[in-house]
């Protein structure tokens, strides 16, 4: 039996874990805002979420995180029909991980 990270985790715990694994380096820049080996910045604000969607699936903290971010921009917060950037972001990112943090050591990409 596996156990998935709790919504308890604090921000700052998703963004150590993050920060600590195989795809660490990748997170870190991202964080800072590093575009690098991106087309765009929005495929790197894509890659941003769906590393933090690895270890937390709810919406909220992925907003939270990804707001505290180098990446965050006033595009993340511009409407798209009924929704902002960010969201349409965060819930078609979640649509796709297949595989979340359990516990052990893994990759998030």
């Amino acid at each position: 039996m596996t156990a998935t990270v709790s919504l308890s985790k604090s921000d700052s715990d998703i963004i150590r874990m993050a920060s600590q694994s195989r795809t660490g380096r990748k997170f870190r820049e991202l964080m800072v805002g590093n575009t690098n080996g991106y087309p765009s910045h929005s495929n790197a604000d894509y890659a941003l979420v769906l590393m933090i969607g690895f270890y937390t699936q709810n919406e909220q903290q992925i907003d939270r995180i990804f707001r505290s971010s180098g990446l965050m921009r006033k595009k993340w917060d511009k409407e798209v029909g009924d929704e902002t950037y960010g969201q349409l972001t965060i819930r078609n990112a979640l649509r796709t991980i297949r595989r979340t943090y359990t516990g052990q050591q893994q990759s998030c990409l």
